[in-house]
């Protein structure tokens, strides 16, 4: 989920790609790092995503209100 990731997941994860760039030459080791912590930073964000989602919607009409909120 690209959309709506907070700023806190984005800066970290530019800061290490840029760290990757500046580096002459990077390991795959490295690379590895940067990455998990990316899809760290989109996991967090997407689970906060997901509950601040459930907060905002009725259990009788869950489905109906995720299907629209995607769309």
């Amino acid at each position: 989920m690209f959309f709506l990731r907070p700023r806190a997941t984005c800066w970290g994860h530019h800061l290490l790609f840029s760290l990757l760039a500046v580096l002459s030459e990077p390991t795959p080791s490295l690379l590895a790092v940067v990455i998990s912590a990316d899809n760290l930073g989109a996991g967090f964000a997407t689970s906060a995503f997901i509950a601040y989602l459930s907060s905002l919607t009725h259990r009788a009409y869950t489905a109906t209100q995720y299907a629209r909120s995607v769309h």
